[in-house]
């Protein structure tokens, strides 16, 4: 009986993070209690034989939780208080998982080939559950006559109508979800499942196109540049011979999306048709917006280039810096945007010795997974370090939740089978 009770916590933990693979079907109250559910299950697995099972890590857990450390050490000089509980709180897997991974689980704690990869089909499962009613809400709600519109699409750019499928991707019930972060879970999707497509099994094939036909249909520039790089890159690690070839057809197929899809076409010939100057009156879109956010983002650095003012300290700044554009986007959003560049964020946060710090810890993950000889890992932080350019991840939930399940759970895992 007491053998059958410590075989029963010792598996809890490994049942809450399947429950938490599936947080792409949740919504912010959902992977909140998931989470919770995990910490209280770790924690029974602990204390249910404590003295056998205590083993801290507290290296791994001092460098994993580094992103985490850099929001705490902001909140001892931040201006606004309520705005950096408010960026905690946000952040706090970065805090979470590397606690639950590397103390309370600890060395002993072994998670095993087959546990890795029921975890990760979770996230596949989950993710193309949600891509699947994501779809099925485009075709009910008759978006998808848009799909091939380019009409559309130039009017959007040109603030003179609404993308239709982007709107209907934000705005699907209780599964809507922001068209990049749509295309990130595509990403995802579509990258675990190449990696569990070998000669003998070919169940993930349907997946791993399906989080193509996401990333597509999400028009996200980032998304669509990042899968690019990334497919380059998994041919390079993957193809033992003929890798030109198989780059140079990839590359033609990407030409032949941006030709035949207007959502790819349009939004790209956006960028290099607009000038790089600050909108103005109603004429604005995603690039010139941008543009607007990057000039003051770098205005407000200027301020406090060493320690930056804090967590959440630049907001008022930038708040102020945007009332100056002669334009009604802005005061739509209550004259702020984030700084659209998790690098940037630091920066603004923590200053110059903050983004050192951040690109050092990403340049060990590299190291690390390099030294682990770890695929999957190397390519899933590549991944995230280019989506930073141009969002702030680890500031909106649906990014900081995959970034911190994904890398973290790949950090132990490879971690532990080359101590073992």
């Amino acid at each position: 009986m007491q053998k059958n009770k410590k075989q029963i916590t010792y598996l809890l933990p490994f049942y809450g993070l399947i429950i938490l693979s599936f947080f792409p079907l949740l919504n912010i109250k959902g992977v909140s209690i998931s989470i919770i559910i995990l910490s209280f299950f770790s924690v029974t697995y602990l204390f249910s034989d404590f003295k056998n099972r205590w083993s801290p890590n507290l290296n791994s857990f001092l460098y994993t939780s580094i992103p985490f450390s850099l929001y705490l050490l902001g909140l001892f000089y931040t201006s606004n208080f309520h705005q950096a509980l408010k960026t905690l709180e946000t952040g706090l897997p970065l805090l979470l998982f590397p606690l639950i991974y590397f103390i309370i689980l600890g060395e002993k704690y072994i998670i095993n080939e087959q546990m890795k990869n029921k975890l990760l089909n979770g996230f596949i499962l989950s993710g193309s559950i949600l891509i699947i009613f994501i779809f099925y809400y485009i075709f009910y709600s008759g978006a998808w006559h848009s799909f091939f519109d380019e009409d559309i699409y130039l009017k959007t750019t040109e603030n003179r109508g609404r993308d239709i499928i982007r709107w209907t991707i934000s705005n699907t019930p209780f599964f809507g979800e922001h068209p990049t972060y749509f295309g990130l879970i595509g990403i995802f999707v579509s990258l675990l499942s190449a990696f569990n497509i070998s000669k003998n099994s070919k169940k993930h094939i349907f997946s791993l196109l399906l989080g193509i036909a996401a990333i597509i249909v999400s028009g996200s520039k980032i998304a669509i540049l990042t899968f690019t790089l990334l497919t380059i890159s998994f041919i390079y690690i993957k193809a033992k011979q003929n890798k030109m070839k198989l780059i140079l057809g990839l590359l033609i197929l990407i030409s032949a999306l941006y030709i035949f899809f207007p959502i790819v076409k349009v939004r790209f010939n956006q960028v290099l048709q607009t000038k790089f100057e600050p909108p103005k009156g109603l004429r604005y879109n995603s690039t010139n917006v941008r543009t607007a956010v990057y000039i003051c983002t770098f205005e407000n650095i200027k301020k406090a280039p060493l320690l930056g003012f804090g967590t959440g300290g630049y907001r008022e700044g930038m708040i102020n810096c945007f009332k100056k554009f002669d334009t009604d986007i802005f005061k739509k959003h209550n004259y702020y945007y984030n700084s659209h560049n998790q690098y940037l964020s630091f920066v603004l946060s923590n200053g110059i010795l903050g983004f050192l710090l951040f690109i050092i810890w990403l340049a060990i993950l590299f190291r690390k997974a390099k030294v682990y000889n770890s695929q999957l890992l190397f390519l899933s932080t590549l991944t995230f370090t280019i989506i930073f350019f141009t969002e702030n991840l680890l500031e909106r939930q649906t990014g900081n939740v995959m970034f911190s399940f994904l890398i973290f759970l790949l950090y132990k895992f490879n971690s532990q089978k080359n101590v073992s």
